[in-house]
């Protein structure tokens, strides 16, 4: 039988790294004592980039009673509210500077930060086209609607506009990291990691370049470079379940199942949703013989994601080593439903096919199998062959 190990599919984060560094305060040199509704903003956009909220907020309240109609003040306060999580907040003080300062191309930049934290990410993209078409000298601008691209799945134009922001500001890491992020979704590995290390040179304490050049490493077969990477990503962010599950699979590459089942739980007990650690770690289970078990992570990441074609393949896996054909073969066959072209699904139902001595239907599988594999899959490819042709003898 064939375990599926998912590839390591890319994970798009809008809100932290990539997209959430360019929040952007006003420039500004803090006076210790503020004596207008200006010198309150500046020392709030000084308060907001420590992370300060309540101390921030109570400067712009302080500028706002100073001058009702300072835009300034709206927007810094627009960002305390993204930063804090009153989100709602956050947007309507963004429509009061907007109207206040239609011309500014930052506050459309911030303003779309609220959108994103709603996931109203049509109205991100038309704020950032619009301060594009007030500023299109805005680095910033063109890293934001690149990242929105990236999340939508349009890597061509994610590229072109992190191309952009990285031409008018080389030091762009997030840039960096989003185009090499496209570049992976579209396969192109030697530009992906290209765009990663240079993401790391420019700031090396960045914690999701490094899980993502991590996942790269992954997919292109260097498990220990990737394993590296990925224990450098939790060193600098422990927070992210899913470089925990990354460096799982990693593991579960090296045979170091002990290793790949203690990294895929740490996963899920951060974030329990994680459908592709239970399904992952089935697939340990499964290597150990631990059948209950596989078969119990299987079904949990169908209850999650009902989509997960390789968790009815593995579960399939655990209940043909059980002799349980039917529930295999219902699985089996969903997962062809779900994922017409996995070799391992048609692999493992011809197995139930052949026990069931159903041999004409094993053949039409193992042929499936043939056609979908990869061609370097030589040892297997010939087994196949044999079974083929020793089928054929009994029918």
């Amino acid at each position: 039988m064939i375990s599926g190990i998912a590839s390591l599919t890319l994970v798009l984060v809008l809100l932290n790294a990539g997209f959430w560094k360019k929040l952007r305060p006003r420039p500004s040199h803090a006076p210790e004592e503020p004596q207008d509704a200006a010198g309150f903003v500046e020392r709030a956009n000084v308060r907001v980039r420590e992370g300060r909220w309540a101390e921030a907020r109570d400067d712009v309240e302080a500028a706002m009673e100073l001058d009702p109609h300072h835009a300034p003040a709206y927007e810094t306060r627009g960002m305390i509210g993204v930063g804090s999580g009153d989100r709602r907040s956050a947007l309507a003080d963004f429509d009061r500077a907007v109207a206040l300062e239609p011309g500014c191309a930052r506050i459309y930049i911030n303003r779309s930060m609220a959108h994103v934290s709603l996931g109203e990410y049509d109205r991100a993209m038309a704020d950032l086209d619009q301060a594009i078409e007030l500023d299109p000298n805005s680095g910033d601008a063109y890293g934001n609607r690149g990242c929105l691209f990236l999340g939508r799945g349009e890597y061509e134009k994610a590229i072109a506009d992190s191309t952009r922001a990285i031409d008018l500001n080389p030091r762009d890491a997030e840039a960096y990291n989003n185009r090499g992020s496209a570049y992976m979704a579209l396969g192109e590995f030697e530009r992906c990691l290209a765009d990663l290390d240079d993401a790391i040179r420019v700031d090396p304490t960045y914690a999701l370049a490094y899980h993502n050049r991590g996942r790269a490493l992954g997919i292109v077969g260097q498990l220990d470079r990737s394993i590296a990477d990925l224990t450098k990503a939790i060193h600098l962010d422990p927070s992210r379940a899913g470089s925990y599950r990354d460096r799982g699979h990693a593991y579960l590459g090296l045979g170091e199942l002990d290793k790949a089942i203690a990294d895929f739980t740490r996963a899920i007990d951060m974030d329990p949703a994680c459908a592709d650690a239970y399904s992952l770690r089935a697939t340990a289970h499964l290597y150990l013989g631990r059948h209950a078990e596989a078969i119990a992570d299987c079904t949990k990441a169908i209850e999650i994601d009902p989509t997960m074609g390789m968790a009815y393949n593995n579960r399939g896996n655990a209940y043909l080593a059980q002799g349980e054909y039917d529930k295999s073969m219902a699985d089996l066959t969903e997962c062809i439903r779900l994922q017409p072209q996995s070799p391992a699904a048609h692999y493992n139902r011809a197995a139930v096919y052949s026990a069931r001595g159903r041999y004409e239907e094993a053949i039409a599988d193992l042929e499936s199998y043939l056609r979908l594999a990869p061609p370097d899959d030589e040892p297997r490819r010939t087994n196949v062959q044999q079974s083929i042709e020793q089928m054929r003898e009994q029918i």
